[in-house]
């Protein structure tokens, strides 16, 4: 017995939806890899002493 295409019970899904719901789910995985790295973390700044016979040059 053939199937009808009006069969209620199984509905195709258009394959944009498919595309749609993969493109969200990577989204998501995005962000929460940068959430668990903490996010972009600030710049420290770095003190090096220089010697004074060094500070004309």
């Amino acid at each position: 017995m053939k199937l009808s295409r009006q069969d209620p019970y199984r509905r195709r899904r258009s394959p944009i939806s498919i595309v749609v719901i993969i493109l969200l789910l990577v989204i998501l995985a995005v962000f929460a890899l940068a959430w668990m790295r903490g996010g972009p973390q600030p710049l420290q700044t770095v003190e090096k002493t220089i010697p004074a016979d060094q500070l004309g040059k």
